[in-house]
């Protein structure tokens, strides 16, 4: 918990966390390095001294090989006359430092740079913190909060990270590179999933029916986009899982009558559980592939 420095009273009041999510170690390190590199004043006097001597220096050298060139002595396997290039290397590269000595000397003339302090406690990095009632996302020193009982849609659709949505507008997207992601997502999911789950079924009973994107289902029907199957005519179903995962149909052919992508599709990652207690009992079988 320190990595997010105080707590907010809102946030506080949410009592112990379940779990708590902070940059990983990589994270951190990345972070601290990147504030030592720019505290580092580029335009002191040994770097413009170093980039004087390599401006005449790499010239000088590079000219120097060409002196294999006149011997005739072979490049690798490559004929002398490659060694004509190193010249050209040499008064490229040259510039570059040329260039770069002419800059940092201007500016050691015009302004001094101000050099980054390491990122405070919850100051920049992002992480999250899962409570029994909230899910709270810190990143720049600002605390976001969604009540679980607030959420209206998890999905995987926002830059291949997951995202929850609550009723309001509000956003949390679960950010890479934290402590444990696996876990963070996992308890993300059981938990909109315990929320939401109930509130579908209630509506599938009432006679409605529920969609997640292009597909749907009800008590009588499964649909996917601008066609609807009748339970009886469902022969078989099957969950397909690697690369991606989807939901596939069948109606008696061959060809799947649809083939729904699971994780593109708001709250798709709860149709498994939902087409467990809506389907019929006869197409709920393991495969024996």
């Amino acid at each position: 918990m320190e990595a997010f420095g105080e707590l907010p009273p809102e946030v506080a009041a949410l009592g112990k966390p379940m779990s708590v999510h902070p940059p990983s170690a990589a994270v951190m390190m990345s972070a601290k390095l990147d504030a030592k590199f720019q505290a580092v004043d580029w335009s002191a006097l040994p770097f413009r001294i170093a980039l004087a001597v390599l401006t005449f220096a790499l010239p000088f050298v590079g000219c120097g090989f060409t002196i294999f060139f006149l011997l005739d002595v072979p490049m690798g396997n490559g004929p002398p006359s490659l060694w004509l290039t190193m010249p050209l290397n040499g008064v490229v590269f040259g510039g570059i430092s040329a260039f770069l000595w002419w800059r940092l000397t201007r500016n050691a003339k015009t302004s001094q740079p101000t050099p980054k302090q390491p990122p405070k406690p919850g100051a920049s990095l992002p992480g999250v913190i899962i409570y029994l009632d909230a899910l709270v996302h810190v990143c720049d020193g600002k605390f976001t909060m969604i009540r679980w009982d607030d959420v209206q849609t998890i999905d995987h659709a926002t830059g291949g990270n997951w995202c929850i949505t609550a009723k309001d507008g509000s956003k949390i997207e679960l950010p890479t590179w934290i402590e444990d992601d696996a876990t963070a997502i996992e308890s993300t999911i059981d938990h909109v999933t315990a929320m939401l789950l109930p509130q579908y079924l209630d509506r599938i009973d009432a006679g409605k029916k529920v969609m997640f994107g292009p597909f749907g289902v009800s008590k009588r029907y499964v649909y996917y986009k601008d066609k609807k199957a009748d339970w009886n005519d469902v022969t078989s179903m099957r969950i397909l899982t690697g690369v991606g995962y989807s939901l596939q149909i069948f109606c008696g052919w061959p060809l799947p009558w649809c083939s729904a992508d699971l994780l593109s599709a708001p709250n798709g990652q709860m149709v498994y559980k939902l087409m467990c207690e809506v389907a019929p009992k006869r197409l709920l079988k393991q495969s024996k592939a």
